[in-house]
């Protein structure tokens, strides 16, 4: 579960009752902070795409017995870092985009935020949702 803008990795918890939906359903969740990376690779800075693909996955599986499917999903800009993480990563079943920013770069420009200015210049066509779909 990919958090939103300004979010951390306790907003799924906070505002997304996620406890509840784990036991409900008997899931294991596994919310990892993002900050305000749209969940890409930086340029000169941390790989947030390499770390939430591939690191926490591979965390989550040395802590837990995992069997069955595992899906992705998020809110906002972790819509996006979801779809985008689950095209690239196939271990993914199934993906969630709950009102995703799915046009990050047009987002980040529209919003003219001095801090994502690192991430749109990070953001490359490597990162464009059309393209990972065709």
């Amino acid at each position: 579960m990919l958090h939103g803008l300004y979010g951390d990795s306790f907003s799924w918890l906070i505002s997304g009752n996620a406890k509840d939906t784990a036991e409900k359903y008997n899931v294991i969740l596994v919310m990892p902070d993002g900050y305000n990376s749209f969940y890409i690779n930086h340029k000169n800075g941390y790989q947030y795409f390499e770390h939430i693909a591939y690191e926490v996955i591979d965390h989550a599986k040395s802590i837990f017995t995992l069997t069955g499917s595992w899906y992705i999903a998020g809110l906002s800009m972790g819509g996006f870092g979801a779809m985008m993480i689950g095209l690239k990563n196939d271990i993914f079943k199934a993906i969630g985009s709950f009102s995703g920013a799915l046009l990050p770069k047009k987002a980040i420009k529209d919003l003219k935020i001095d801090f994502l200015n690192d991430v749109y210049e990070a953001m490359t066509d490597e990162y464009d949702l059309l393209t990972l779909l065709r």
